[in-house]
């Protein structure tokens, strides 16, 4: 839920460009989406260029905790409502094939934005939507909507040339790794498991298929993976 954007010079706007402001855009459906900026990055030259960063104002609702609760046969309207107490957000449209859940309890203090994921994707395997309504440059509401599912299969194929005039296509491997070594409690290994292809005295384990397509001169791409336990097995 990010949004970027950049200035060229000087603008009567200019000195609304600040860092906890607030930016809005309509988006191609309906209502407006909202934005904070988070950071900003100025180059002079010949003009002064602002890179501006911003995120959703949504991930306002990473700080709102939902305290344990439990609620008997609920319908996805009544859920969404009880996440959303006492914070700034309401709820908006619902889509009413979503289904009525028998049950739902919270026992531990989740923030309010892994709640509502937890709720739409793992409860309902529903769709969401974060926006806002304006008036004046005033925000006026901040709304939830739920959906069974988001937009429509058009079937409609994309050409470069044809409908399309520019695609970019990024490939991240920052995060690439082939083979991985587990780290439990206190140093904890695996090292003297053995499992499949893993033999005993070996602190890692491999994807094969992985290290076909990526590997470091015939070696693997080492990583790590931490957890907090006290079993090797685990």
């Amino acid at each position: 839920s990010t949004f970027e954007f950049s200035t060229v010079g000087n603008s009567q706007y200019s000195e609304h460009i600040a860092i906890g402001n607030f930016v809005a855009f309509q988006d191609d459906i309906e209502g407006f989406q909202m934005f904070q900026i988070t950071d900003i990055e100025e180059t002079h030259s010949e003009t002064m260029t602002k890179t501006v960063y911003c995120e959703g104002v949504c991930l306002e609702l990473l700080n709102e905790v939902v305290r344990p609760l439990e609620i008997a046969s609920a319908n996805p309207k009544q859920l969404l409502a009880s996440l959303l107490n006492s914070t700034a957000w309401e709820v908006g449209e619902v889509s009413e094939d979503l289904v009525t859940i028998d049950t739902y309890t919270i026992e531990d203090y989740p923030n309010v934005y892994k709640a509502i994921q937890d709720l739409v994707i793992n409860q309902l395997g529903a769709e969401i939507k974060f926006r806002v309504t304006l008036n004046d440059n005033h925000v006026t509401g901040r709304y939830i909507d739920l959906f069974k599912a988001r937009g429509s299969v058009t079937n409609f194929r994309f050409e470069y040339g044809v409908n399309m005039s520019s695609v970019v296509k990024t490939v991240d491997s920052s995060e690439l790794c082939t083979g991985l070594i587990g780290i439990g409690k206190d140093g904890l290994t695996f090292k003297n498991v053995a499992y499949y292809d893993k033999p005993l005295n070996q602190d890692f384990i491999t994807d094969s298929d992985a290290f076909a397509r990526w590997n470091n001169k015939g070696s693997h791409i080492m990583g790590t993976f931490s957890y907090d336990t006290d079993s090797q097995h685990e």
